[in-house]
């Protein structure tokens, strides 16, 4: 996952590319791409994980998980610098997923949320409507955090979903993601 993120002339390449396209025509040099990266789920129940930076994992202890959250932080970071993107600037990273299925998940989302705070990094979540822990976004350290409703997988749209959803993240303090895909156009 992580050598695809940074494959040349694909993702994060390819983003880099077409900010300085955009830089150029619309003639502001100063200009960067916000870019966040993501944090993969480190599965307590991968008891035979595989290893990570020469070290063996198993995921179901609190420290291997937490090496493995620093590792692909870390490892994320380097590739990046290493790069050298002229067009995109690192605001943060993305808690990949969407709910909070034990006090075991908090333990990990504060731990990476204590490192990348502790590296001048944000930190995202974007938990599906009304999902598990949803509303302790805040406590278990998130800067940003984005519900979406959910409305985009049924066949004719929910107004009522999309109204709740932008009332409960007004009321959390949160923003809210809205998908679409090509189907957006068409009425």
């Amino acid at each position: 996952y992580v050598n695809d993120t940074f494959c040349e002339t694909n993702n994060v390449d390819a983003l880099d590319s077409a900010m300085g396209i955009a830089k150029e025509t619309l003639g502001d040099s100063e200009r960067e791409a916000g870019v966040f990266f993501t944090i993969l789920y480190p599965a307590y129940t991968a008891t035979n994980f595989g290893s990570l930076g020469g070290k063996s994992l198993n995921l179901s202890k609190a420290e291997d998980r937490k090496y493995a959250i620093k590792w692909i932080i870390d490892e994320q970071i380097k590739l990046y610098t290493a790069k050298g993107y002229e067009n995109l600037e690192l605001i943060g990273f993305y808690w990949l997923e969407e709910e909070i299925y034990s006090d075991y998940d908090e333990e990990m989302m504060k731990y990476a949320a204590d490192y990348l705070h502790s590296l001048g990094l944000k930190f995202l979540w974007i938990p599906w409507f009304q999902a598990p822990g949803y509303y302790e976004w805040k406590k278990c350290g998130f800067d940003l955090t984005c519900m979406q409703p959910n409305d985009m997988w049924g066949d004719v749209s929910n107004v009522t979903r999309v109204n709740t959803c932008a009332s409960i993240c007004k009321s959390y303090g949160m923003s809210m993601q809205i998908e679409s895909d090509s189907n957006v156009a068409t009425p």
